[in-house]
């Protein structure tokens, strides 16, 4: 991330300051258990199959389709991280750095 000078989104000293997060967009295929809440509520799983996935620094976005369904869950980038370590999500993003989290 860096900081770039902007208007009306906070002040830090005499400038305005706001924080410019970059993502990557890649597909990920759902090979295990995983979840996501939403809000404070229940726990939902993540169906098998495919899914498109948005990164940043904080968190990933996944979207997908189940029949005429259409869904789109968020989860911390520390829950995603687990659940690649862990095998249940594949990452097709061949520039995809996990570690390059800046």
């Amino acid at each position: 991330m860096k900081v770039v000078d902007m208007d009306r989104t906070g002040v830090i000293g005499s400038k305005s300051m706001a924080i410019e997060e970059t993502s990557s967009k890649c597909r990920a295929h759902i090979v295990g258990k995983v979840e996501y809440r939403q809000g404070e509520g229940i726990l939902f799983a993540i169906p098998l199959g495919t899914a498109d996935v948005e990164l940043t620094a904080l968190d990933t976005t996944f979207s997908w389709t189940d029949g005429t369904f259409h869904a789109v869950a968020a989860m911390p980038f520390v829950n995603f991280w687990r659940y690649i370590t862990e095998g249940a999500i594949n990452l097709e993003c061949p520039t995809f750095n996990p570690l390059d989290r800046r």
